[in-house]
């Protein structure tokens, strides 16, 4: 197993979405290497809570949609590794984007913020 499968996720954390019960989420992006038992072992490795964390994967396709839906652009490097947006994107629970923070020197209080006003509204 690789190190860090942080090279093969696409960065993006969802702080709530319906149909994952307000879970965070992020997406593999090379569905051949992350599969389920890579994803759940991954999630063990880091301490991820299932409760809270949704490692998802999908085909080719299927990625490659959803990323573009979200604004996420990679592409393999050749090495076994990608190069990919880093990217946190929050949707709201119809899964319409409301927010989002790019690179990783970015605060992401504000983000919070928006996480705890989504899930503090009652549902639609």
């Amino acid at each position: 197993m690789r190190s860090s499968l942080a090279s093969t996720l696409v960065g993006v954390a969802v702080g709530a979405i319906a149909a994952l019960c307000g879970a965070r989420a992020a997406l593999a992006i090379d569905p051949s290497v992350d599969t389920p038992a890579h994803l759940r072992a991954y999630a063990d490795e880091n301490g991820l809570d299932a409760a809270r964390w949704r490692l998802l994967n999908g085909g080719p396709d299927q990625v490659r949609v959803l990323a573009n839906a979200l604004g996420i652009r990679y592409r393999a490097k050749g090495t076994g590794q990608y190069s990919h947006t880093v990217r946190v994107t929050l949707l709201d629970r119809e899964g319409v984007v409301v927010d989002r923070v790019d690179g990783v020197e970015g605060s992401l209080a504000p983000l919070a913020e928006r996480i705890a006003g989504l899930l503090a509204a009652p549902p639609p």
